[in-house]
């Protein structure tokens, strides 16, 4: 139901036609699912808020990987790259214990 490309780097994925129909035939039930997410206790904000998130995370994942590559051979600054890595996780998992 889905391809996937790679160009320039970056992979995207299009709805094949099966996938598109299967949408269509599924709306209600899609709609249902994503005003239930929206509304499940215990989740800050909106659905919208969280792709944010999860794009603003993606692009942290994309930037250490593209630092590790470069500094493949580089001791000391994949080093440096999982020293940022795991503070951010420590900050983080600080934040979420509050």
């Amino acid at each position: 139901m889905l391809t996937s490309e790679q160009s320039d780097g970056k992979r995207t994925y299009r709805l094949t036609e099966a996938g598109k129909q299967e949408l269509k035939n599924e709306a209600e039930t899609m709609l249902r699912i994503w005003k239930r997410a929206e509304q499940r206790p215990g989740v800050p904000g909106s659905v919208r808020r969280q792709r944010r998130w999860r794009g603003r995370a993606a692009e942290v994942m994309k930037a250490a990987l593209g630092a590790a590559t470069r500094a493949s051979h580089e001791s000391t600054r994949i080093a440096k790259i999982r020293e940022i890595l795991e503070r951010a996780r420590r900050d983080l998992n600080a934040i979420k214990k509050k």
